[in-house]
């Protein structure tokens, strides 16, 4: 029954992750050479963008699987350290298992924007 709790309320972050995955696995020569590819700091905005939603995803996973009542209110803690963990772990796949990839740090910076991003808008919309 826990299982199910927990892929119930962890579904859309799973999935997200998996297509954060997806998407920052593509090999560097694969991608088509269109104008919208040489957006001055293009990677940086969609970074932004997929780790925003991931913490948007995990917050309300984590909100709703916690049980133990201490930890309740602590539920963004978790949601960040997951995303940051998340983003430090496909800057070292990118850069030790995909071709045409490497490894940037401001990167990392850029999930962290958009984690933080994350952060002011859930607690402007939180529903207690």
């Amino acid at each position: 029954a826990y299982q199910l709790m927990i892929y119930r309320y962890f579904k859309w972050g799973i999935l997200w992750s998996l297509f954060i995955l997806f998407i920052c696995t593509i090999p560097g020569n694969t991608f088509p050479k269109v104008p919208i590819f040489h957006i001055k700091h293009l990677d940086k905005i969609v970074h932004i963008v997929l780790f925003f939603v991931l913490y948007v995803f995990m917050t309300r996973g984590f909100k709703k699987t916690i049980l133990i009542p201490r930890l309740y209110n602590n539920y963004f803690i978790f949601s960040f350290f997951y995303c940051i963990l998340y983003g430090v772990l496909i800057e070292i796949i990118q850069h030790y298992f995909v071709v045409g990839r490497h490894a940037d740090f401001n990167d990392v910076f850029a999930d962290l924007g958009g984690i933080l991003f994350g952060v002011i808008i859930v607690e402007l919309f939180k529903r207690e």
